[in-house]
Parts: structure tokens; C-alpha cells; sequence
């Protein structure tokens, strides 16, 4: 009888090399044989040859390259053979433009970069592909410093979208044009200004504290009293001229303020004034022995004892 033989299978899928999408109506033909074939909607395809042997098969499709590969086909065996196909490369050249952050870096390809300076570099796609990237680098800066800020009480202190208005250290972050944060450290005194004026007859004694020394203090009072004294530091003695209130402010080395605190003086202001009121308690010789000024002889020491408590040395002179 006729010997049988069975033919030589060929199948698989043709795909986009780029989108790994399906490409229908690819047109797959074995050299040197009338065997033609076109993939269907899916990309897949399947045809057969009479004969086993060494075969060149080429795969193209409208918009793409060629691709001719070499199988052996043998009789009643199906060979599977998925192929892609890729549009023709434009191997583009682009330039970019980059800024980055010290301490950031760019990546092109399998490089990176972290330093300002021209790169170019070679990238294959997954089509072989060649394209060229012109880099051009810059690297800007971060900034971080810190800072130390005097403010009256009362004022406040700004940094970029912060305002601060009590003592303490203060961390904000700011972008610049450049888009590098900034760190900035505020170490802020808030002068908390106070004024203490007491009497000390026969003086009013004034003190400051807070602030920045040294400072200026200034007292008024009554029909124009008004007596500054510069670069203080510490407790000073102001003599009042009148009976009266008087006002303290005290301001320090920044300019900075205290509230104004008040003093009625009622004080006395004079020797006159300190003696008017007291009373002769009793008179006695310098040992201490009571006597009657009546009886007391020419050019005699006697002590004068008042009811504040004062004593008086006199001599009498007939």
C-alpha cells in the first residue's frame, strides 16, 4: 500500500514588542515553500508543511520590522514558536533639564547621579532600541541655620507661615524657588519687662528685670520731675522733689519696655520736715543724768532725746 506521512505543524502568537499587544493579520511565510499564513484577531497563527527539515520563516506585519528566525520542523510534531515584532527604532536623542536637592538623586538608565554636571547615556528598550539622554545637571543647595531673636512683649516674630510671640526654640521648613527645603532654627526671647518702684524714705528705690542689660530708667512726677538714668544695672535711688505720684519705666539694651508702675509719695521731704512733728522726750548731761535746762550753766554738753527716738548733741550758751 501508499505509506502515510503526516505534515510538519507550525503555531504561536505574534505580539507588539512595546505594548506586548496582539497583532492580527501578520503575515508569517516559510521560505522556500507556497506556505503563507496570517495571524488572526488575537495575534495567533498556525500552518503546516509537507516535508520535515531546516526552514527560514519571516514574520512582518504593516508598520513593523521584519523578523526572520530558523526552526527545524519534523513530521507530526507541532513546533510553537510566539514572536515579536517592533515598529522601526528612531533612536531620538533628548536633552533634559534637571534640578535636584543635595542629597537627592537622578537616575538614567542603570546610572544615577548626585553631583551638577553634563551626562549622556545610552538606553536600549525592550525593542533593542537605542536612545541618547543629554543630561544636564544641577545640584542645589539645602540650607539650615539658626538664628537668635530679641522681641519686646507684645510683638511677634515671623517665620515664613509661623508667628511666634513666647520664648522658646522654634524648627520651620521652607522651600525656595529652587524647591530644597530649608531648616531654620529660631532660639526666640520674648523680653517679659518688669518695673519696681518702693519707697526708701527718703528716696524712691527703682529696679528692673528681664530684658537685655544694661537699661535705661526713667521717673516723673509732680511740676515736670523727670530724672533718667542711663547703662543700669541693678537697684537705683531716685530723691523725689514733691509730694506726689510718681511713674517708672524701665527700658532695656533693645529698646524693649516695661509697663509703667506708679508711687504716691507722702513722705517727708526736708530736715524740717522730718523734725516738725517730734516732741523733746526728755534732756540729759552726758552721763546720762536727767536735767532741767533752767538750772544748766554756761557752755554745758546736753543730749536732747525726741519722741522718734532721734538724739540731738547741744551746748548751752548763756
Amino acid at each position: 500500500g501508499r505509506a502515510f506521512q503526516q505534515a510538519c505543524y507550525l503555531q504561536g502568537t505574534i505580539t507588539d514588542c512595546a505594548t506586548n499587544q496582539p497583532i492580527s493579520n501578520a503575515n508569517i511565510e516559510i521560505l522556500n515553500t507556497n506556505t503563507t499564513e496570517s495571524s488572526n484577531l488575537i495575534g495567533s497563527y498556525q500552518t503546516a508543511v509537507v516535508d520535515s527539515a531546516l526552514y527560514q520563516i519571516v514574520y512582518s506585519a504593516s508598520g513593523y520590522e521584519n523578523d526572520t528566525i530558523t526552526a527545524i520542523l519534523d513530521n507530526g510534531l507541532m513546533l510553537t514558536q510566539d514572536v515579536t515584532l517592533s515598529t522601526p527604532c528612531a533612536n531620538p536623542i533628548n536633552n533634559l533639564n534637571i534640578s535636584i536637592c543635595i542629597g537627592d538623586s537622578f537616575a538614567v538608565g542603570n546610572n544615577t547621579y548626585t553631583s551638577t554636571g553634563n551626562y549622556t547615556d545610552v538606553i536600549i528598550d525592550v525593542c533593542n532600541c537605542d536612545s541618547v539622554v543629554n543630561t544636564n545637571l544641577t545640584v542645589n543647595p539645602v540650607y539650615s541655620y539658626s538664628q537668635n531673636i530679641d522681641i519686646c512683649q507684645g510683638n511677634v516674630f515671623v517665620v515664613g507661615q509661623s508667628v511666634y510671640n513666647t520664648s522658646g526654640a522654634y524648627y520651620d521648613t521652607l522651600s525656595s524657588s529652587t524647591m530644597c527645603d530649608s531648616v531654620i532654627v529660631t532660639y526666640l526671647n520674648v523680653a517679659d519687662m518688669v518695673g519696681i518702684m518702693s519707697g526708701n524714705l527718703p528716696y524712691l528705690t527703682v529696679v528692673a528685670n528681664g530684658g537685655t542689660q544694661p537699661y535705661t530708667y526713667m521717673v516723673t512726677g509732680p511740676n515736670g520731675f523727670n530724672q533718667q538714668i542711663n547703662s543700669v544695672v541693678g537697684t537705683q535711688n531716685v530723691a523725689p522733689t514733691y509730694n506726689g505720684q510718681y511713674q517708672f519705666i524701665a527700658t532695656d539694651a533693645n529698646g524693649c519696655e516695661s509697663i509703667p508702675v506708679f508711687f504716691e509719695v507722702s513722705f517727708p521731704l526736708s530736715v524740717d520736715d522730718f523734725h516738725e512733728n517730734r516732741e523733746v522726750v526728755k534732756i540729759t548731761d552726758l552721763l546720762g543724768r536727767e536735767v532741767n535746762i533752767d538750772e544748766v550753766v554756761d557752755k554745758t554738753t546736753l543730749l536732747y532725746i525726741y519722741s522718734d527716738g532721734t538724739v540731738e548733741k547741744k551746748i548751752v550758751i548763756e
